[in-house]
């Protein structure tokens, strides 16, 4: 057998020599789904992929992820390549200042001046928008009975959730569909686990849709959740 493809170098090589982890680079944005964008290279056949929760510090995932449009440039910080598995993992908010650095120099119970710019006020009727989901964002399933599991718990009751958790690199691990019977039920969704193995330490990304009885509508949320063993 014979193979051109093996007598031209690895455009993921080219790319990680030119651009290492750390750098900045400019691509487009080739395609994107609900929740990242793959953006295209210029000069190399490459879509590094960019997730939704590194697109901005500041205002939510959903909405930041809706100002992108096919066809923009785009400006991102490489944050991991994987040459041999032809992976590259990009960020847009690494590249604009982390306004949690600014607590860097404030100590444990020191006053601050804060200014409110948004309230929210809960209410009993359970539509899409009033319905509440928590979940942890660390999860040690060690057996140990304490935070094994990522749950999910809404404050409607009749709700469907579905849950979809990805690697770093956006390849889907768990996908799970259930429905609360009541008001603040805890569903417990993922035990770290993909096909029966312990999932690798680390930070995993998930998608969240819900949609409460008394909406039409669905609802989006995006977030990391860390594995810890």
């Amino acid at each position: 057998a014979i193979s051109h493809r093996l007598t031209t170098e690895n455009p993921f090589e080219t790319f990680e020599k030119k651009y290492p982890v750390g750098s900045q680079v400019e691509g487009e944005v080739a395609s994107k789904n609900e929740y990242s964008i793959f953006l295209k290279i210029d000069g190399l056949e490459i879509d590094a992929f960019l997730h939704c929760n590194d697109l901005s510090y500041l205002t939510n995932s959903e909405e930041e992820l809706a100002k992108h449009k096919i066809g923009d440039k785009l400006k991102v910080k490489v944050l991991e390549v994987k040459a041999a598995e032809q992976k590259v993992r990009v960020g847009l908010r690494q590249t604009q200042p982390d306004p949690f650095d600014w607590f860097k120099d404030k100590k444990v119970k020191e006053t601050i001046t804060v200014k409110i710019i948004s309230t929210d006020v809960v209410s009993d009727e359970c539509d899409t928008s009033d319905c509440k989901i928590t979940m942890p964002n660390i999860i040690t399933p060690n057996a140990d009975g304490i935070n094994d599991i990522f749950t999910v718990q809404s404050s409607c009751d009749q709700v469907k959730i579905k849950l979809s958790i990805y690697n770093r690199w956006g390849q889907l691990m768990v996908s799970n569909d259930m429905v609360s019977s009541s008001k603040n039920q805890v569903l417990a969704f993922w035990d770290g686990f993909v096909n029966g193995i312990p999932a690798s330490a680390g930070v995993y990304f998930y998608t969240i849709r819900y949609q409460s009885r008394a909406s039409e509508q669905s609802s989006v949320q995006n977030g990391t959740v860390q594995v810890i063993r």
